[in-house]
Order: C-alpha cells, then sequence, then structure tokens
C-alpha cells in the first residue's frame, strides 16, 4: 500500500449529552426528540476502526473525540488509551467537553503520560458549565493541555454559534459544490473525516443529518472500516478516493460553516425546555 497522509480525523464517541443546546451541531436535542434509542457506538467497534485506520493511514495531524459529551461514554478512557499506542502515528489528540463533569481520574492518568493529548473545554457561562473550574484545576495540576473557549458574553469565541441548517430539502448539485469547496469540513477544511461506530463518514453533518432522518444515507459518502469482505488495500483506495471527491452529496442538505459571507452567529449553550 502507499504511504497515506491525513490532515485530520475525528470520532464521534457517544450521542449521549447532558445539555440540550440550541443550534447544537451534533443536533443532539433534535435526536432526543425522535423518542428513538440513541445510536449507539461501543468501544469495540471504535477500536477496530481505529486499527482499521491505521492500517491504511500512515500518518494524521489529528484526532478529535467530540459527541455529544465524551464524559458520558464511560470507556472512553480505554478508548483514549487505545489510541494513544499509536502516538508515533499522529501529532495531537484533542479531547471536548463542556464543562459540566469533572475529568475522569483515570483518564487524566493516562493523559498526564503523553503529551500529544489536549482538552478543549467549552465555557457556556457559570449557569450552565458549572464545573470549569475544577476541571481546570485537574488539567492543570497533572500537566496536561487545555484550552478554555469562552463561549458566553459579547467576546465569545468565533463570535458565537453557526446554523448548519439541515434540513430535507435539497439544494442543486451547484450548489452542494459550492459548498463542499468552500466549507471548513468539507475541500476549504481538508476534510473532516469522522468515525461514527464502524462507519468512517467524509463529513460528520452528513451523518448527523441521516440520523435525524434528513438526510439520505444514499447522499453520504462514508465506508465500513470493519467490513471483513474489504481488503486493506480496497479500503485506502476508497480512502483515498472519498478525500479527492469534488462535491459531496449531503453538502445539498446543509449550509456548511464559513460558507457564506456575514453568517449569523447565535448565543452558544442556550437551553432548551
Amino acid at each position: 500500500m502507499q504511504k497515506l497522509i491525513l490532515d485530520r480525523v475525528s470520532c464521534h464517541v457517544t450521542a449521549k449529552c447532558n445539555l440540550k443546546c440550541k443550534k447544537c451541531s451534533a443536533y443532539i436535542p433534535e435526536l432526543y426528540m425522535l423518542h428513538t434509542p440513541l445510536p449507539d457506538y461501543t468501544l469495540d467497534q471504535m477500536k477496530n476502526s481505529f486499527r482499521i485506520y491505521f492500517e491504511i493511514v500512515s500518518h494524521v495531524r489529528m484526532i478529535s473525540l467530540s459527541g455529544g459529551e465524551p464524559f458520558m461514554f464511560d470507556e472512553l478512557d480505554k478508548l483514549v488509551e487505545f489510541i494513544l499506542n499509536y502516538d508515533d502515528r499522529f501529532d495531537k489528540l484533542e479531547i471536548f467537553t463542556n464543562g459540566t463533569i469533572p475529568v475522569p481520574e483515570r483518564l487524566l492518568s493516562i493523559c498526564r503520560a503523553n503529551r500529544k493529548t489536549c482538552f478543549l473545554v467549552d465555557h457556556y457561562g457559570p449557569a450552565v458549565s458549572k464545573r470549569i473550574d475544577t476541571i481546570e484545576a485537574s488539567l492543570k495540576d497533572a500537566g496536561i493541555t487545555y484550552q478554555i473557549r469562552k463561549y458566553f458574553g459579547a467576546d465569545a469565541h468565533m463570535g458565537g454559534w453557526h446554523d448548519y441548517g439541515i434540513s430535507g430539502k435539497k439544494a442543486s448539485e451547484d450548489v452542494a459544490k459550492f459548498r463542499f469547496e468552500k466549507c471548513y469540513a468539507g475541500k476549504n477544511g481538508n476534510m473532516l473525516c469522522t468515525i461514527f461506530g464502524t462507519n468512517i463518514f467524509l463529513c460528520p453533518m452528513s451523518e448527523v443529518g441521516r440520523r435525524i432522518g434528513s438526510i439520505p444515507l444514499n447522499d453520504t459518502i462514508h465506508m465500513d472500516l470493519c467490513d471483513d469482505s474489504t481488503s486493506s488495500e480496497e479500503k485506502q483506495i476508497k480512502l483515498l478516493a472519498m478525500n479527492n471527491i469534488v462535491v459531496n452529496p449531503a453538502c445539498a442538505y446543509c449550509n456548511g460553516i464559513g460558507v457564506y459571507e456575514n453568517e449569523p452567529r447565535y448565543m452558544p449553550g442556550v437551553q432548551l425546555q
């Protein structure tokens, strides 16, 4: 197989969340409103996905673990521990959290021993992110790199949140191509391939939209990393092809981010009733 070097990959470790944020980019409140079982991704599924990913990818700059709220995945420490077995194959492992749950002790111990880990702690204000001080103190004491992103007030990070506008209404292929070329999660951002269980999607928003019934599966570009009927060579060819496409059909259902000038921004972390 050829040497394949990619910029980034993310993993959606859980759809569980203890917040119900308006304009949530993962559309978690919409998932809960379906009143159906939440998508459930197991540790074994994600471990197998990363094992196969590193069979076909020589190096990736950034790995991101997100959700939902990642700390609500009970085996997050074991997943991080597994990924760190490949720490010569990536530059940075970042873990997102919403500032409401203290960092689990074993996760702290694992990350303390590896300087490639980093925590991105979103702060939605003292009324929502009530454990910010506890989280910051534990990360600081452990010597772990972290960033607190202030998502409240007039100087909110990035000016606030963005609305992806996912709906069942399909735009033209020309519009989809324009969005794909401009979007930070698309071509303009070196792609944000994301693992959901055993599948890797070219864009996380395509699976986010599919889960709430707004984007047909046939209009998503994805691959089953754990498909035993496909060789590693074939999977590498398909992943390379995914990263070289000219248009993602799922973009016809999603506004993307950074696509349009003067996109409105919204106050982050506003809780729905």
